[in-house]
């Protein structure tokens, strides 16, 4: 199936080689020919990292260029759930209209599986960098308003070509997304982490610490006992942890915008598989279970423990 966006930008090949014309024409700046580095980092949308795929399920290559990131326009699209289209007349990609909303979380992804050709390309790209167009001539509207964008300098910038897809600087689309932007440099983490942010509702940040809190004390106590290293099936540390796990149950989740695909997709599910898995476990002592209880249980800490950092880096 052909998607209207990718069909209609698929033109910006013809484009790119005439955009010296088209910008001479047009009387705006001349587009630039610019070798990026690829930029290898994460970036999150409130509490889930984002996959940055394609419509084939290719995963999408960010870039550095001028200090900032540049991500997909399409992409963001999604994010805010707005129809993408390319007017190739106009030269212009046509945000409009409603549709779903949606932030694939990257642990949710699966994409195309690259072949050893694919990856050994990928890791030439990352090691030597992309050749990408700066086309002051692209046209950005939403919603029939044309877009300007500035840097935090109050200079203009302008949309980016590479791979037939426009993109645009991350503070560009936190403009268009009304989100806020924050960038934190992780040394262990690639490149580093983008944070777009839906801005914190009155007393939201407060309440979602609050929970926070009540989590610690529990998530502890599973830590300190069932959840460390065992070789063996252990029934006495079973026991202890099912009423830690059910006081987890038992808590009240905060409505938060910024956590929700956390809370909701990751942590209520999570909680309810390691209930059972130990309640299983208790009746028929299967290893299995018990093993299943001890997975789902290291990865709800490890949820817990992301959100309270991402938390922390976002409003650093």
């Amino acid at each position: 199936m052909r998607h209207p966006f990718r069909a209609r930008l698929s033109a910006l090949l013809f484009t790119a080689a005439l955009l010296a014309g088209f910008c001479v024409s047009y009387a705006v700046p001349a587009a630039q020919s610019v070798h990026v580095p690829v930029w290898r980092g994460s970036v999150y949308v409130n509490s889930a990292v984002a996959a940055i795929l394609d419509e084939e399920d290719n995963m999408q290559e960010l870039f550095s260029y001028n200090g900032t990131i540049y991500i997909p326009l399409r992409q963001a699209g999604a994010w805010m759930g707005k129809q993408v289209d390319w007017d190739q007349q106009g030269k212009t990609v046509v945000l409009s209209g409603r549709t779903t909303a949606r932030v694939l979380a990257a642990e949710e992804a699966t994409g195309n599986q690259q072949t050893p050709s694919e990856r050994a390309e990928k890791e030439e790209r990352e090691k030597n960098g992309i050749d990408i167009q700066i086309c002051p001539d692209i046209t950005v509207t939403m919603d029939g308003v044309e877009q300007r964008f500035h840097n935090v300098k109050g200079e203009r910038v302008y949309p980016a070509v590479y791979d037939q897809r426009v993109y645009l600087p991350v503070r560009s689309i936190g403009t268009l997304m009304g989100m806020e932007v924050t960038y934190y440099s992780a040394p262990d983490r690639g490149d580093g982490c983008v944070f777009l942010k839906t801005p914190w509702a009155e007393g939201e940040r407060a309440v979602l610490e609050a929970y926070l809190e009540e989590v610690r004390p529990i998530l502890a106590e599973l830590e300190g006992g069932f959840l460390r290293a065992v070789e063996e099936p252990d029934k006495a540390q079973a026991k202890a942890a099912l009423p830690l796990v059910e006081a987890l149950a038992d808590l009240e989740i905060p409505q938060s915008e910024f956590a929700q695909y956390r809370l909701e997709q990751c942590i209520r599910p999570l909680i309810e598989q390691v209930r059972a898995a130990l309640e299983r476990y208790l009746a028929d002592g299967a290893v299995g279970d018990y093993d299943a209880a001890v997975s789902d249980g290291t990865q709800l800490s490890s949820y817990y423990v992301n959100l309270h950092n991402v938390m922390l880096q976002d409003m650093a």
